[in-house]
């Protein structure tokens, strides 16, 4: 088989799943193909072959679409929208165009279906990260991160970026967007927006979620109940259910977001989120909270840190317990 020259769009850096066999796909030469999906220098393996499916696309005046539906476990289907982040030319044997998705992370790799009759193998060229070893297996917890704060330097925000870099290898903590969520009203229910697809992929995409709230009037922002309530519709369908929570905040008042936490956990319960008990986070904002570089000042990093730790060992009691987490409806 001759070369085809094709379109691969990088849309989102995502860990490399460990590899599995080509879906629907029995010919070897394919095989091959796929598994060629290679980072530049590393030849670590790019994108999950499990996660890769011949998918429907369209390219209209914003760029590249793919169609997700249930082929990547996903209800109710939508086009994702692929934003032109990075374009390389790679051939293209499948004559297909071809997507790795993984919910939680959205669009990982995008290769444009061949001009030609001709087709040919090569491997794809893509800057995807890899998953942590342990004992030789790939493993990988993603953790959705929902702030509950929209302003640009929020403290919450800034919390949420440092607890990132506290999390132990293995555990991946990918932050949601929920600013751009309408106002929830249930006759759209029937109907979602895109952006509440999205969120409602990444949620059921997650290992666990970390909720980092401040409090506005002894309670949760309405933005961020606003999340809470489009990711539970319609009802019966809720993304939430089964997975282990983390609640923190800070504030620069002396309670440090306690009753807002308080208000969040009967939320929680209701959704069938275990969440963790203990140690509970109720941080003020005061000077030297954050160091220059956004990490945890010396004072709070050992109680901040030992706070995620205590999260990544109930994710993972969690784990052990209830094998994986689907996120069964409620």
């Amino acid at each position: 088989m001759s070369a085809a020259r094709a379109d691969l769009m990088l849309i989102a850096v995502a860990p490399a799943l460990a590899l599995a066999a080509p879906p629907e796909n029995p010919d070897p030469a394919l095989r091959r193909w796929f598994e060629g999906l290679r980072q530049p220098g590393t030849g670590a393996p790019c994108c999950s072959i499990s996660d890769c499916r011949r998918v429907e696309a369209r390219k209209g005046e914003k760029g590249w679409e793919i169609w997700v539906d249930a082929r990547f476990g996903v209800a109710p289907p939508f086009w994702d929208k692929a934003p032109p982040a990075k374009i390389l030319t790679i051939a293209n044997p499948t004559g297909e165009a071809v997507a790795c998705f993984a919910a939680g992370v959205g669009v990982m790799c995008f290769v444009r279906r061949r001009k030609s009759s001709a087709a040919g193998t090569s491997a794809a060229r893509a800057t995807c990260r890899t998953r942590t070893r342990q004992g030789g297996v790939m493993s990988q917890h993603r953790i959705a991160v929902v702030v509950g704060s929209l302003r640009k330097e929020s403290f919450n925000r800034r919390l949420a970026q440092a607890l990132t870099r506290l999390a132990p290898a293995g555990f991946d903590l990918q932050h949601v967007e929920i600013g751009d969520l309408p106002l929830y009203d249930q006759d759209e229910d029937a109907h979602q927006s895109h952006a509440v697809r999205r969120l409602k992929a990444q949620i059921s995409g997650s290992q666990g979620v970390i909720f980092v709230t401040p409090e506005y009037n002894r309670s949760i922002p309405g933005v961020l109940k606003n999340a809470i309530d489009h990711a539970s519709r319609p009802y019966g369908q809720s993304a939430w259910a089964g997975k282990p929570a983390g609640v923190i905040g800070v504030s620069v008042g002396a309670p440090g977001t306690s009753m807002a936490q308080q208000h969040l956990r009967n939320v929680l319960a209701y959704l069938d989120m275990p969440t963790l008990g203990q140690p509970e986070a109720f941080i003020q904002m005061k000077e030297g909270l954050f160091e220059t570089n956004g990490d945890i000042g010396e004072q709070s990093r050992k109680f901040v840190q030992g706070w995620m730790d205590k999260y990544v060992a109930f994710v993972e009691a969690h784990t052990k317990a209830a094998g994986p987490m689907a996120g069964p409806p409620i």
